[in-house]
């Protein structure tokens, strides 16, 4: 089992080819299907962000009035990435 794809914003999906850099897509999933999500997540556009497994799932469905608040109060609707920092 997998929770991907309910953090973020659906009204941008059509902007996704237009990113220089795929935008990331928060993955909880068993290790038996993360190679699945991956891939669905890299085919629909998006670099999967690991969470860890489908114990995580609801903290995924938690941050979405994070990311709302974040939207209505100067954003607007936005991808989002995640980077290592520089060694």
């Amino acid at each position: 089992m997998a929770k991907s794809f309910s953090a973020n914003f659906a009204s941008e999906y059509p902007k996704l080819t237009a990113q220089a850099t795929p935008p990331g897509n928060l993955v909880a999933a068993e290790p038996e299907i993360r190679e699945l999500v991956d891939r669905l997540n890299r085919d629909a556009g998006f670099e999967p962000i690991h969470v860890g497994g489908l114990e995580m799932a609801r903290q995924i469905e938690d941050i979405g009035p994070l990311l709302i608040g974040i939207a209505r109060n100067g954003a607007g609707p936005f991808f989002y990435r995640v980077s290592p920092t520089a060694a």
